[in-house]
């Protein structure tokens, strides 16, 4: 019975586990092996886990630049002849591509008259637009202008000539060809408003009865006639 005893106890002592050896220092257990999948992942058949890939979104594209809009021009010059104030030259500025304004000069080769306007035009190929002309020509000479025209020194009423001042208005419809920024062409009809002053009737009237005594006030003529006017419009700003 002793001998079973300690055949017992012999063979317990085989199987008990061995201690680690003390110089040997244990692995330390870090957080990248606690947390990884296939650290803690039992199963060697398993899919080693690929990194997500990183999609770059692409970078925000700068805003277009808005497309340049090129303003029309302002200022111009227009030179025309015709009726009623016969040849001129004026100084057009156009607030808006449409409506212009003008000022200027004109002459009959008589006197010198100034003349203001306003135009609204509608630009096509073909242009239409509608204007506007008022003028004051100042009191001048007439009577050189009237024998130059086939009239004669000795015709009554010539005195009449010799400081004669006139306003005059327009209205009128045209048709402009070029280009609205740099020259335009332009033709115009319509209808023309004259008001006449012969500042000489008095002497004139006096000459005429041979009566020193006669007082008068100027002679005024008023009429309408049909206007017609062509030129050129030349905008450089």
């Amino acid at each position: 019975m002793p001998l079973i005893q300690l055949a017992l106890a012999l063979s317990l002592g085989s199987v008990a586990p061995a201690e680690p050896p003390a110089d040997v220092p244990a692995a330390p257990v870090t957080q990248e092996a606690v947390s990884s999948p296939a650290a803690s992942s039992t199963d060697p058949f398993a899919p080693t886990p690929q990194p997500e890939a990183v999609v770059e979104s692409p970078p925000p594209s700068a805003p277009s630049a808005p497309s340049a809009v090129r303003p029309h021009t302002r200022w111009g010059l227009m030179l025309d002849g015709g009726l009623p104030d016969l040849a001129g030259a004026s100084v057009l500025y156009r607030p808006l591509p449409w409506l212009r304004f003008s000022g200027g000069l004109a002459t009959n080769t008589a006197g010198v008259a100034v003349r203001a306007g306003v135009g609204v035009a509608l630009y096509f190929p073909i242009t239409p637009s509608l204007n506007l002309d008022v003028g004051h020509y100042f009191g001048a000479d007439y009577r050189p202008l009237y024998q130059r025209l086939g009239g004669s020194s000795s015709d009554e009423g010539i005195e009449l000539l010799k400081d004669l001042s006139y306003d005059f208005a327009s209205a009128t419809v045209g048709l402009e060809v070029g280009s609205p920024r740099h020259f335009v062409f332009f033709l115009r009809a319509g209808i023309s408003y004259w008001s006449f002053d012969a500042q000489n009737s008095e002497a004139f009237l006096r000459t005429v009865f041979d009566d020193p005594g006669i007082s008068a006030d100027p002679v005024g003529l008023r009429f309408t006639s049909p206007s017609a006017k062509l030129g050129f419009l030349i905008y450089f700003r």
